[in-house]
């Protein structure tokens, strides 16, 4: 099993005005799509403003595991086979996309916003949909409160140190892997 970095993947504004996937794989996707929204606002006699955000990293829709990726892919030592050099977002041979980051402080528990905790002893932390590795060990996992699976319904956009130091970001959450932390507890 190989893999490649993944593609870019572009955010379209009308799309996700209009409640619809909003993220593309590709420009020239997102500028297909907007197109549409172009002919659709002419027809109401309004203009439109094309807003295309990107290059993104981005997962697709699917349920995803969020751990170690030692304790659930059994060659994951095998440097010829997985990344060494993580901090993105990957394709295997077959097309599944997953994310590979290093945690800013290593091998240890790092906490996520809304209080989870995910344990690596790698001192990585994969996004890798449960469809290829041991589901059941994933969501025992999870049960344990070593790692997370979460499943979004649509794509989602990843990023580190964004908003703060080795803050991994990913749809509503942020795994802190350094030293600054803060927690959303839902209270407005």
């Amino acid at each position: 099993m190989g893999y490649k970095i993944a593609p870019d993947w572009y955010w379209l504004e009308a799309a996700n005005m209009a409640n619809e996937e909003a993220f593309f794989p590709s420009l020239e996707l997102a500028k297909k799509e907007s197109e549409r929204y172009k002919k659709e606002t002419e027809k109401n006699g309004t203009v439109y403003e094309e807003v295309i955000g990107g290059p993104l990293k981005c997962l697709p829709a699917d349920e995803y595991f969020i751990g170690d990726p030692a304790a659930v892919i059994e060659d994951y030592e095998d440097n010829e086979k997985w990344p060494v050099d993580g901090n993105n977002v990957f394709q295997l041979d077959d097309g599944t996309y997953f994310a590979l980051y290093h945690a800013n402080l290593g091998p240890q528990e790092y906490l996520t916003s809304k209080r989870h905790t995910i344990n690596t002893l790698s001192g990585d932390i994969i996004f890798i949909p449960t469809s290829v590795i041991n589901r059941k060990l994933a969501i025992s996992l999870a049960q344990e409160g070593e790692a997370l699976v979460v499943e979004y319904g649509c794509t989602q956009q990843l990023d580190k140190d964004e908003e703060c130091e080795g803050g991994i970001e990913f749809a509503d959450f942020i795994i802190f892997t350094d030293h600054e932390m803060w927690f959303d507890d839902g209270k407005d």
